[in-house]
């Protein structure tokens, strides 16, 4: 017998690790079976790679067979490339897994298809442009695994064309192989902390932030709700505070959103590009009146080639580009200045704004941004304004709006804020109140790391232990 089913979507290839649901969406049948599939991939893949495939009970416990995949994540070097063996690695419990490259072959045990052969650097699916290889040597070969939220704007198959509407998302686990450069001395068997590098690279970060309502100032709006709680807004929100650029107090900035960045579009098309300006065609404005573009918001332009650039990649490419826009509703488009860098423009052949996912996505930080004292931390009207907010010393909290506050604060035991760092805070209007915490860490984007092993490129013979 089976089931009355919509489709069957599930791919273990794109490396899936949840299904999330969304507010106000139907509920499809495939996401919930998605679901299923992905905790089913994942519990037979972890049971074969720690007890094997044939498991008896008995007397003595389970039997012992050999690994699944023993050259998981084996770096060879040759002709100045390196290669990444196939298989699966489990670093801080998130499951990383190269599938392989070349022809295709079926695994009986997980009933599936997977590469035959290592992968190339240069081809690793989730690390578009990878920074060239250094030579000489040795360089420390190392993983980093993170999860990342994925929407219909990276994956188009999120909408049910049968609705027409993206009804949930997906967390997605990706990896990339990187060189730190110059471990002079260093070999597989050095303790973390004396590798050259490695303790700065792999710190989590030591970003804090807290969050509060407070009372209601005397000038309230006509519209906005009488005094007597902390939030004022109109409407129900999931308030984000996400870092835009990393580093200390003082150096770091930031951005926010009342949707949870949730308002954004996919970028269709570059209408035009000058020495000084860009406008972009995109496939929405928006659903509605609110959550929609409109002239005068500030916008982040990214694609998945500055998302997945990783925290230890070129800091000028971590993110996207902030610009402040104005909305042509009959066009369908914004434009801005300055214009978009030459590194957010494909070059053509396979090198597209659908393969890269080109996107906007709104935030709503504006005009002039206060402290609690009234003392004016930025003018975002300001000429040259970038729409960033820096990150005030400790102690000094920062007005966001209807009643909401902020403050930043650095752990000791970690780095400095890291580029994507983010919070999260609900705010109700029937009883005014805001999700509160005090010195939270951020929510994500959390970045693990395994060492792999020591590279070194020889004139003669390259070498990798």
């Amino acid at each position: 017998m089976s089931g009355d089913y919509s489709r069957v979507r599930f791919d273990p290839r794109i490396d899936l690790s949840g299904v999330l649901m969304q507010q106000g969406r139907v509920q499809l049948d495939s996401d919930w079976n998605e679901w299923v599939a992905v905790l089913d991939r994942r519990l037979r893949a972890e049971s074969v790679d720690t007890l094997g495939v044939h498991v008896t009970p008995g007397i003595t416990g389970v039997a012992v067979v050999s690994p699944q995949t023993p050259d998981a994540f084996k770096i060879e070097a040759a002709g100045g490339n390196i290669s990444i063996g196939r298989g699966r690695m489990y670093v801080d419990g998130l499951l990383a897994e190269n599938h392989g490259g070349g022809a295709a072959e079926f695994d009986a045990v997980l009933a599936e298809l997977r590469g035959k052969t290592a992968l190339a650097y240069n081809l690793q699916p989730y690390f578009p442009a990878p920074p060239t290889l250094p030579g000489g040597g040795p360089h420390l070969a190392y993983l980093e695994v993170w999860q990342r939220e994925v929407t219909y704007l990276q994956q188009a198959n999120l909408v049910e064309s049968a609705v027409g509407v993206d009804t949930t998302t997906r967390l997605q686990t990706v990896w990339q192989v990187r060189l730190l450069a110059n471990v002079s001395g260093a070999n597989c068997t050095t303790p973390d902390t004396t590798v050259a590098g490695w303790q700065a690279l792999s710190l989590p970060s030591g970003g804090r932030m807290s969050i509060k309502a407070e009372g209601v100032p005397p000038d309230l709006d006509p519209c906005e709700l009488p005094p007597g709680g902390g939030y004022r807004g109109l409407e129900n929100q999931l308030y984000r505070v996400e870092i835009h650029d990393g580093g200390a107090v003082g150096a770091a900035k930031f951005k926010w959103s009342r949707d949870n960045a949730s308002v954004a579009s996919i970028v269709v098309e570059i209408v035009s590009q000058t020495a000084t300006s860009t406008e972009l065609k995109l496939a929405s404005l928006g659903r509605d009146a609110v959550l929609r573009f409109n002239t005068g918001d500030w916008v982040e332009i990214l694609d998945d080639r500055r998302e997945l650039s990783g925290e230890n990649g070129d800091p000028a490419l971590r993110r996207g580009v902030m610009r402040k826009i104005s909305v042509d509703d009959a066009k369908q488009t914004i434009s801005f200045s300055p214009a978009l860098p030459a590194n957010l423009i494909p070059g053509g052949g396979l090198d597209t704004l659908d393969s890269r996912h080109t996107r906007v996505r709104r935030w709503d930080q504006k005009g002039t941004v206060r402290d609690a004292n009234n003392n004016v931390i930025v003018n975002l009207d300001a000429a040259g304004s970038t729409g960033l907010i820096p990150v005030p010393a400790a102690g000094v909290w920062v007005v966001l709006e209807n009643g909401i506050q902020i403050q930043f604060s650095l752990d000791p035991s970690g780095s400095g804020f890291h580029c994507g760092d983010y919070w999260v805070s609900a705010a109700r209007t029937n009883d005014t109140s805001v999700e509160t915490y005090t010195q939270a860490p951020p929510r994500g984007i959390h970045r693990h790391y395994a060492r792999l092993s020591i590279v070194t490129f020889l004139t003669t013979k390259p070498t990798a232990v």
